[in-house]
C-alpha cells in the first residue's frame, strides 16, 4: 500500500545516502560509487543544503521512519514494551528483596519468643533498630509502587476502553496487561507483609511499655510504617481501578 512504499522510498533513500556520505573509503572496493546511483544522486545534495552533521541527521530520521513503515512497527510501541520489560525485572528484583524481608519479618515473630536480652533497654534499643530498618524499606516500596501504579495508569487506559468496546487485546497489549497484575501481586505482598509488621512493632511496644520502658521511639517507626503502609494501599487501589474491566 502508500505508506509501505513511502517507507520504502525513505528506506532506500536514506541508506543509499548515507553511505554515500559516511562509507566512502570503501569506495575504491566497489565497482562504482558507495550508495549506488541513488546515494550518488542524493548524498551531494543533501551535503551541499544541509551540511556533513545536518543531513546525517535527516538522512537517520528519514531510515528511523522509514523502517517503522516498511516492518510495520510502531517506535513508540517498542520503546514502551523495552520498558515495561525492564520495569517488570526491577519490580521482580524489588519484589525479592520485598519478599526477604517479609520471610525475615515472619522469622522475627518467632524468634522474638526464643531471644534473650541482658536488658529491658536493649531489647528496647534492638527492636526499634528493627523497626527503622523496616519502616525505611517499606517507605521505599511504597514510593515504587505510587511510580509503577502512575505508568500503568496511562498504559491500561486504551486497554481497558478498547476491551469495553469488544475488540481483543494483541500480544504486546496483553504482555501489558500481564505486568500489570503480576505488578498488582507484588504491591499486595509488600502491603501484606507491612501490615504484618506494623502489628508486630504494635505488640512489642505494648510489651516494652508494660516493663516500663520509653517506647516513644519504638512507636515513632510503626506510625511511619503505618503511613508506609497507606500509601502502599492507596497505589494498590489504583492498580485495582485500572485493570477494572479488563480480561485478557
Amino acid at each position: 500500500n502508500a505508506a509501505f512504499l513511502l517507507g520504502l522510498g525513505c528506506l532506500l533513500c536514506a541508506s543509499c545516502a548515507l553511505e554515500w556520505t559516511r562509507l566512502y573509503r570503501f569506495e575504491a572496493l566497489l565497482p562504482g560509487h558507495s550508495g549506488g546511483v541513488l546515494g550518488y544522486l542524493l548524498g551531494p545534495l543533501g551535503s551541499r543544503w544541509l551540511g556533513f552533521n545536518g543531513s546525517g541527521l535527516v538522512w537517520i530520521g528519514a531510515g528511523v521512519l522509514g523502517s517503522a513503515l516498511v516492518f510495520r512497527f510502531s517506535w513508540g510501541q517498542l520503546a514502551e514494551r523495552v520498558g515495561g520489560l525492564i520495569g517488570g525485572q526491577r519490580g521482580a528484583l524489588i519484589g525479592a528483596a520485598a519478599g526477604a524481608a517479609a520471610g525475615g519479618l515472619g522469622g522475627y515473630a518467632l524468634g522474638s519468643q526464643q531471644e534473650t536480652f541482658a536488658s529491658a533497654e536493649q531489647e528496647l534499643q534492638t527492636r526499634t533498630a528493627r523497626a527503622r530498618d523496616v519502616a525505611a524499606t517499606q517507605r521505599a516500596e511504597a514510593d515504587t509502587a505510587r511510580n509503577a501504579a502512575a505508568r500503568f495508569e496511562n498504559s491500561l487506559a486504551p486497554l481497558r476502553s478498547q476491551v469495553v468496546s469488544g475488540r481483543r487485546l494483541n500480544d504486546q497489549q496483553a504482555s501489558t496487561l500481564a505486568q500489570a497484575k503480576t505488578e498488582r501481586d507484588q504491591m499486595r505482598a509488600k502491603l501484606e507483609a507491612g501490615q504484618k509488621a506494623s502489628d508486630e512493632v504494635r505488640s512489642q511496644a505494648i510489651t516494652l511499655k508494660a516493663k516500663g520502658q520509653n517506647t516513644a521511639a519504638l512507636e515513632a517507626e510503626g506510625r511511619d510504617l503505618t503511613a508506609s503502609n497507606a500509601r502502599l494501599q492507596g497505589a494498590l487501589d489504583r492498580m485495582n481501578t485500572a485493570l477494572e474491566q479488563i480480561d485478557a
